[in-house]
């Protein structure tokens, strides 16, 4: 068997040489040719199309079975009905099943190129321990969570090799939308990479253990393992939370064993999010591996004075969680190889070692998940939604993350209240309840202060992330039991439009501005040259707010069409006459701006902009500097970034001269002139204090200097109030949360018009906010004149990780304004 050194032609880990994902391929590709130890399948293909493999470690006895040991599985994964022999029975023929995945931040190249030089070891070993791994586990590999960034990193690497540019970070996402968010994106699903994961390996396999190979930043400890830090998420069951403590020490002591300094465990990582704890809520344990970062693969040489701690802990000085700090000198990727493949071969000797009590705590867990619980028996979501095409993407959300919806057969009463035929019921006895509940309920963040008095700790990613909130959704928290006669869908369900009001005969026909698929129904049209009108204020008889589109009825067919497809609430017009409208007979021209600091708003701009069907162009630094904004665009989109990143951009010096600079005074006099000739800018939560700059606008940020002991909203839903009546928040709600995270508010002077704003009482929905009063009346959302033109603040994420789909009609409306 060729060793991973004899098949790319130099040691893993080397410094200065990366493996692309083609080698990569190839060589799992060989192993799994030459070995009955290692079985390697292609799940599907990434965002761009390459490969995305899984690699099956295990005996060759357990491959001879390995279709009834995953059938093992599911029955343990579902316990209900199962009586106590049945079940032992099960333990007894079971595995543990250990999923390892590498790199999905893309510029951690570490564990990826590790995962060669694992495999091979597995399948070429024939040591007590390693038959011991292979007898009593299953090891599904990833080698690389993110094919796609890996080969942006290894060419941009080689391309700056040499040079003073060597081992910076590409100028660019490392996900063509998601970028460092890809693992936020484990509850919400929407990248390719995420689904290919969750529905080929967690959702076949329910694996017990979850270990998730990352890089940290250079200049702290060696690696972090669990136990996580407080707050935990309260829905994740308490034998996980002791399960990822247990392993996470464990294999901190194995790795101090080896003689490896710096093993931190318990600081910076909680568990509170459901980010990329998918396994947390489906029985399992995932647990954080992260090992400190080299330059990609050109080492560093760090000096321990320099070494730099975070809120807790100091990594120059011996604590309980990490009794042996490392004391500086040179790192290199075979360093971080070796971490991570002890860190890997500890939880595999672990997950043997321990194989019956794994399998039997893996039982428990479901059992207790399918037991009453003693404060929500149900969530309920009505069929009668204002956008009923979203209502029926959470279902499919739910379910495509293994919760079982029910139907309702007939009306039923629950909690006092009255429900429909056809009503969507989620039970919480069920195995994944946990899960259900996280994502469903409203969250709020607990207090959690290292001593009393102290700052109070704040969540790694998100205090909230509630989806019918985010999603604009309805759905009910059922306290009490019910009886009704429901029936489990086995598909996600087609959104159900409103009927219309009266005849669809008519001169003219009405689209309701309420769904979001209304924006691509509104692409569509104008792109087939039908011109489309818009409601400025109600229409009374049919009852029709402002933003309704109103088409002429020769296009009758082409609006069924679309109706149909996107789940849109039509009907048609009695008068002859339009009342007062707004006319649209082309698209907007719409650039998104993009600079070389990367941006995941900018990314999951693109990722909605592209499902909604809505044309954009791509504007770099050197677009706008350019100027003549005018003669290609209507609209220039300034997606989330600091006013620093945009206006300096990245370092001269640190990068070739092509990517530095930012926009500069060039770039803002270019968008200032573009805005007073006519033009809209639209900027979007933190890019909003740049666009106050550059365009001289008479708003200030009056929470940006805030002191976190003063004003803290680390990421929570807001309420807003909409002036409904104004083309900016057509089709929203009266009042709807929003998506806030240390994001700006404004205190405007009457020149601005005010769409959006936070009302004179606590505006938290969901999570934390420390400081309420900073925001009591201010202004979320405002349309400021420049000139001829005008410029669009939005204070918030409207399109948050493609999550936030209640706001995305304030993104949309700006577009089309």
């Amino acid at each position: 068997m060729r060793s991973p050194e004899q098949y790319l032609g130099f040691p893993v880990g080397a410094d200065r040489s990366l493996a692309d994902w083609e080698q990569i391929t190839g060589y799992f590709r060989l192993l799994s040719e030459n070995s009955p130890r290692c079985r390697v399948i292609e799940i599907g293909r990434s965002t761009e199309g390459r490969p995305f493999l899984l690699a099956t470690i295990t005996s060759s006895e357990n491959h001879a079975r390995l279709e009834q040991i995953q059938q093992v599985q599911r029955e343990l994964a579902d316990p209900r009905g199962k009586q106590g022999n049945e079940l032992a029975e099960l333990t007894a023929l079971g595995k543990t099943i250990v999923l390892m995945t590498n790199s999905i931040h893309a510029t951690e190249v570490g564990p990826t190129q590790m995962s060669l030089e694992l495999a091979y070891e597995l399948v070429t070993a024939c040591d007590e321990e390693t038959m011991e791994v292979l007898d009593n586990a299953v090891l599904l590999l990833v080698p690389c969570a993110n094919p796609d960034g890996l080969d942006l990193v290894v060419n941009w690497y080689r391309q700056t090799l040499g040079t003073a540019y060597e081992g910076t970070a590409p100028p660019q996402l490392y996900h063509r939308y998601a970028g460092h968010d890809n693992n936020r994106d484990w509850f919400m699903f929407t990248q390719q990479e995420t689904r290919l994961m969750v529905e080929h390996i967690h959702n076949t396999w329910h694996p017990q253990i979850v270990l998730d190979c990352h890089q940290q930043g250079q200049d702290g400890p060696r690696i972090v393992l669990p136990p996580f830090v407080d707050p935990y998420d309260p829905n994740v069951d308490p034998l996980i939370r002791q399960g990822a403590a247990w392993l996470g020490q464990t294999i901190a002591a194995e790795l101090s064993a080896h003689g490896k300094t710096g093993v931190m465990t318990n600081v910076t990582y909680d568990a509170y999010s459901p980010s990329r704890n998918y396994q947390h809520y489906h029985g399992g344990v995932r647990i954080l591996a992260e090992v400190a970062s080299a330059r990609l693969a050109t080492p560093v040489t760090l000096v321990e004075q320099h070494l730099r701690g975070g809120r807790g802990y100091d990594p120059r000085i011996a604590t309980w969680n990490q009794p042996e700090p490392w004391r500086g000198g040179e790192w290199r990727l075979r360093d971080i190889v070796e971490y991570c493949k002890l860190a890997g071969l500890a939880c595999l000797r672990h997950a043997a070692k321990y194989r019956g009590l794994w399998l039997k705590n893996f039982v428990a867990i479901g059992q207790r998940a399918t037991a009453p619980r003693p404060y929500t028996y149900a969530f309920v979501l009505t069929r009668r939604q204002r956008d009923p095409r979203v209502a029926a993407e959470l279902v499919e959300i739910l379910m495509f993350g293994g919760i079982e919806v029910h139907a309702a057969l007939l009306p039923f009463s629950a909690d006092g209240v009255d429900y429909t035929t056809g009503t969507y019921v989620v039970l919480m006895q069920q195995p994944y309840s946990s899960f259900a509940k996280t994502l469903l309920e409203n969250q709020g963040y607990p207090d959690v202060r290292r001593f009393s008095g102290g700052f109070l700790r704040q969540p790694y990613d998100m205090a909230a992330h509630s989806l019918p909130i985010q999603m604009g959704v309805t759905v009910t928290e059922i306290r009490a039991p019910f009886k009704a006669s429901l029936a489990r869908i086995k598909q996600p369900p087609r959104f159900v439009p409103h009927p219309p009001a009266v005849s669809l005969h008519g001169r003219w026909l009405y689209i309701r501005p309420e769904p979001n698929g209304m924006y691509t129904a509104l692409t569509k049209l104008l792109l087939a040259q039908v011109p489309v009108h818009r409601l400025m204020h109600d229409y009374e008889e049919p009852a029709l707010p402002p933003g309704t589109l109103i088409v002429s009825g020769e296009a009758r067919e082409f609006v069924m069409e679309l109706a149909a497809d996107l789940g849109l609430s039509v009907g048609g017009l009695p008068c002859g006459d339009l009342p007062p409208v707004t006319t649209l007979t082309r698209l907007p021209r719409v650039g998104v701006y993009q600079g070389y600091v990367p941006s995941p708003d900018e990314g999951f701009m693109r990722f909605v902009l592209e499902q909604y069907g809505i044309p954009y162009a791509t504007l770099k630094d050197r677009d706008v500097r350019a100027g003549g904004l005018a003669e290609r665009l209507d609209v220039v989109v300034m997606p989330s970034a600091s006013a620093k990143n945009i206006s300096d951009g990245l370092m001269a010096g640190v990068y070739p001269p092509e990517y530095c600079g930012g926009l500069g005074i060039a770039g803002s006099l270019a968008l200032r002139e573009f805005a007073e000739g006519g033009g809209t800018v639209v900027g979007v939560d933190h890019a909003c204090d740049w666009c106050i700059e550059a365009l001289r606008l008479r708003v200030t940020n009056i929470v940006g200097s805030s002191r976190e002991d003063e004003f803290l909203v680390p990421g929570s839903f807001l309420r807003v109030a909409f002036d409904t009546n104004h083309p900016l928040a057509y089709g929203m709600p009266k009042e709807e949360a929003v998506v806030f995270v240390r994001s700006p508010a404004f205190s405007v002077e009457e020149s601005a018009r005010v769409v959006g704003r936070y009302p004179s009482v606590n505006p938290l929905v969901c999570g934390l906010l420390h400081g309420a009063e900073k925001l009591f009346g201010r202004a979320a959302l405002l349309e400021c004149a420049v000139k001829k033109g005008r410029a669009v603040l939005i204070g918030f994420r409207p399109h948050h990780r493609a999550q936030a789909r209640g706001t995305y009609k304030v993104l949309l409306n700006a577009l089309f304004r």
